[in-house]
Formats: structure tokens, sequence, C-alpha cells
């Protein structure tokens, strides 16, 4: 099973990178080549866990990304184009 990076630990890691600027590049380039050898997963959460709840009676939050691009990608309309195949 792969093992399972939670955001609060890739955080932590950033955080600690970033306490030098000069060699946070190489560094985090290092950390995810680390990743990338054990064939680590990200965790992924619900986009709507990242927001603040919002008051009653104030605006909605947006769309999650998900949903306005799938709503982009039905409004595509298909052409024949196989003469430029």
């Amino acid at each position: 099973m792969k093992r399972l990076i939670k955001h609060t630990e890739l955080d932590e890691q950033l955080d600690r990178l970033a306490l030098d600027l000069d060699t946070y590049e190489e560094a985090a380039r290092n950390l995810i080549d680390a990743y990338d050898r054990e064939d680590a997963a990200l965790e992924i959460t619900d986009p709507s866990t990242w927001r603040k709840p919002v008051p009653e009676g104030t605006l909605k939050p947006r769309l999650p990304l998900a949903r306005q691009f799938r709503a982009d990608i039905d409004a595509i309309s298909v052409m024949d184009r196989a003469s430029e195949a």
C-alpha cells in the first residue's frame, strides 16, 4: 500500500524547508524526488474543508473547481475536424 502524505505533514516539511530560502527550491525538489521514489500518494480532501464557514445571510462560497471545470467541459461544442487530422 502506498504511503499517504497528509496535508499537515507536507505543510510541516515545506515550512521547515522555507526557513532557508537560499536552499528552499533545491530542497523542495529533493523532497519531490524522494516522494516519487517511494511512490507516495498525497492526501486528497474535500475543498470545502479549506474554507471558513460562511455566516448565515452572506454570499455562498464559490463552486468547487471540479464543478466549474465540468460545466466548462459540458459546454464545449464538438466540431467535425476530421479534415485537420
